[in-house]
């Protein structure tokens, strides 16, 4: 995704975004920011060791709009892991929060959120099956 968006920033002559492609957990904001920010995107990335605190970095930083786009349900790949991440690791796989514990927090820090649900479908492909199995081997925490 920070890709696209890249090739959309250099397509249109955009100077103004700033890509930090980091965790919020990883980002500190008087080294890797610069604020104050119109709107905070965080994309696809609320697996965060401290839900509060990230969700705190980014309100410091933002003085508009944040916007979370977020899971609402189990995943394609949460199914997979139930199954797999067991035989690999030896362990029940706990997937991350989903949209449901965000909310909870977000209302637990006095913040009210707007909420859009937006259904998608997804469909991956790979240039190669060296590709795939690089894929699979991080998204499953295995080297072999």
């Amino acid at each position: 995704m920070v890709e696209v968006l890249r090739d959309h920033i250099a397509e249109h002559g955009i100077e103004n975004i700033h890509i930090v492609h980091k965790t919020w957990d990883e980002t500190d904001i008087a080294r890797d920011l610069q604020p104050p920010y119109d709107v905070t995107i965080a994309s696809y990335s609320m697996g965060m060791l401290d839900l509060r605190e990230s969700i705190r970095k980014m309100m410091a930083v933002t003085s508009g709009t944040i916007v979370i786009y977020w899971h609402i349900g189990d995943q394609p790949w949460d199914a997979e892991a139930r199954v797999l991440w067991p035989l690999l690791h030896g362990r029940e796989h706990y997937p991350i929060p989903k949209s449901d514990l965000l909310f909870q927090v977000l209302c637990q820090m006095g913040v009210y959120p707007h909420v859009t649900t937006l259904r998608t479908a997804r469909q991956q492909t790979f240039e190669s099956f060296e590709a795939m199995l690089d894929d699979y081997a991080e998204r499953y925490d295995v080297s072999t």
